[in-house]
């Protein structure tokens, strides 16, 4: 084969290999052909994606500008917080110092604690009487100014053994035979009880209903006589619409106890207190 045959047939080769090509190409641009409107439609999703992040963007750079000033601020702050805060670590030992203190001082405090603990029944007990007592002072209270008109009028009052006992009357004012009261038929006791054993009493009996607590008890002696007792307030009452009091009294002689008698006080217009008749 000469050469000329050669470059035919290898011209008539190449145009083959080409057309093959051709039709490959052909082939896979009629592939891309399909898939184009599938392109189209994602590349206009994307715009439309794209516009909205357009839109975002710029409120959020205009946002920007406030944020670098707030941080430029609070860069301007933080030597004030440093220093604030070296302060703070200063002070740190002493408040370590002063809780030590204090946490030594905590076993004495639980042990004061303790200590009044015990009292602390005795203390709303006390609360209690006390509370109980606060209607009768109220009703005296009311009393005495329902009757100031009549307490105006007498000014003065006489002295008992010396001592001045007012110049305005008041609730615990005592009147009436309380002799009377104590021996009633007794009369070798009331022999034996002085005239100042009565004003010892008297005082006793006083101190008892200033109390207003219900169980006072006042103990009296008088050395000159050898004579001794005790006052006790027992209970309060309304007897006729009277504020009234039950006294109890025990009254020892020579040693003995000769009378262990209740005696009824109720105020009267004059608010005094007189025992009513036995």
């Amino acid at each position: 084969m000469d050469a000329r045959s050669f470059s035919i047939g290898f011209l008539a080769f190449s145009l083959i290999c080409l057309s093959a090509s051709i039709v490959y190409f052909t082939v896979h641009l009629s592939h891309i052909g399909e898939d184009i409107p599938d392109i189209l439609m994602s590349i206009e999703e994307t715009s439309n994606t794209v516009e909205t992040v357009v839109k975002e963007v710029g409120p959020t750079r205009e946002l920007i500008p406030p944020m670098i000033n707030e941080v430029t601020e609070i860069r301007k702050q933080i030597p004030s917080i440093v220093k604030e805060v070296a302060e703070v670590r200063k002070q740190i030992p002493t408040i370590l110092e002063e809780v030590k203190e204090v946490r030594q001082q905590i076993p004495v405090i639980i042990e004061e604690v303790e200590k009044i603990r015990p009292l602390v029944p005795l203390v709303l007990d006390e609360v209690k009487k006390t509370r109980e007592a606060i209607p009768p002072m109220l009703s005296k209270a009311d009393k005495i100014v329902a009757n100031a008109k009549q307490m105006g009028k007498t000014t003065t009052e006489g002295a008992v053994t010396g001592v001045i006992t007012g110049i305005i009357k008041t609730p615990f004012r005592i009147t009436g035979d309380l002799g009377k009261s104590l021996f009633g038929d007794l009369r070798k006791n009331a022999q034996d009880v002085s005239a100042e054993d009565i004003e010892l009493i008297k005082a006793a009996l006083n101190k008892v209903l200033s109390s207003e607590r219900m169980g006072h008890t006042q103990k009296w002696s008088n050395p000159q006589s050898g004579n001794d007792g005790v006052v006790t307030l027992k209970t309060s009452a309304e007897i006729d619409k009277r504020d009234c009091r039950i006294i109890g009294f025990k009254i020892r002689i020579d040693n003995e106890e000769r009378i262990d008698r209740d005696v009824t006080f109720c105020l009267n217009e004059s608010s005094e207190w007189k025992p009513m008749e036995q």
